[in-house]
């Protein structure tokens, strides 16, 4: 799948990786690691962008999702939380989105997905959707203290998982590359092509500032925007707001066409799509 054209490749910080055959929870540990780097005296500042760390699980125990939600993590997935210090200052829901580009782009990469690519979108605020079904969940959280930031981003991708290993309930509504595919692929070599690829994203954004990053994200998530176009409920503040999706702003908000006019909504719960309930596929990080 393409690319950002105007995204490098640079890449200039070794990745430190802490794997785990079974883990409570990558989001957990990696969160640990973000406060301990931002509160350490001896570093008084962060460079841009300056250290990447990942916690890569085979299986989790205790994964959590978006609202601490519960996700199920059977042995099979990608789940990956990264810790990136001296992260840019963003708005809250453009992590996510850049985190679900680049998984979406990561797909592209692999071998023999190109029969799936196309029916890949990304659903705001933080999922990836495969012909409709939850493929990916994404979890971003910051860490700062005084002038130090990291970002902490959980990514739980459905690579090798059978659906048959979920609950009943949990298949209805999410969805694995192999079920649609029937191909295993290389769970090490799926885990570089996405460490890559969120390196690559972050270290231009580093270099390119907040505003300009986000410009070519959005312009390219909006053929992949799975609300556009779509009658959408949302709750807000504990309110539902109903209307058809009109794209996604350069801030990351949702935009939404109302009978009361255009609506952009920073936070909220999905709750229906064209009359359909979404739900939470019970995954997580």
């Amino acid at each position: 799948m393409d690319q950002f054209p105007s995204i490098s490749t640079r890449q200039t910080a070794a990745w430190k990786i802490h794997s785990y055959d079974r883990v409570n929870s990558t989001q957990d540990n990696a969160i640990a690691e973000a406060r301990r780097i931002v509160s350490e005296n001896d570093r008084p500042e962060l460079a841009p962008c300056s250290y990447f760390s990942a916690h890569i699980a085979r299986e989790q125990t205790g994964g959590r999702g978006q609202y601490t939600r519960k996700w199920s993590s059977p042995a099979g997935g990608l789940y990956a939380s990264m810790v990136i210090a001296g992260a840019p200052e963003m708005d809250a829901h453009v992590t996510p989105l850049l985190a679900g580009a680049a998984v979406v782009q990561t797909i592209g990469q692999m071998p023999g997905m190109g029969k799936v690519t196309g029916d890949i979108a990304i659903r705001w605020p933080n999922d990836v959707l495969l012909r409709g079904k939850k493929l990916a969940g994404i979890l971003s959280e910051c860490v700062s203290q005084g002038g130090r930031r990291a970002a902490v981003v959980g990514i739980g991708l459905n690579l090798n998982t059978r659906m048959a290993d979920f609950p009943s309930e949990i298949s209805t509504y999410a969805a694995s590359l192999f079920d649609h595919t029937g191909q295993t692929i290389s769970l090490e070599s799926a885990t570089r092509l996405l460490l890559d690829r969120i390196q690559a994203i972050w270290m231009e954004s580093a270099v390119r500032r907040h505003p300009s990053i986000c410009d070519d994200v959005i312009q390219w998530i909006a053929g992949r925007d799975y609300l556009h176009g779509k009658l959408v409920t949302i709750s807000v503040d504990g309110r539902n707001i109903t209307g058809r999706g009109a794209g996604i702003s350069r801030h990351g908000e949702l935009l939404l066409q109302t009978a009361e006019g255009s609506v952009s909504i920073i936070s909220g719960t999905i709750l229906a799509v064209e009359g359909e309930p979404v739900r939470s596929s019970g995954q997580g990080l």
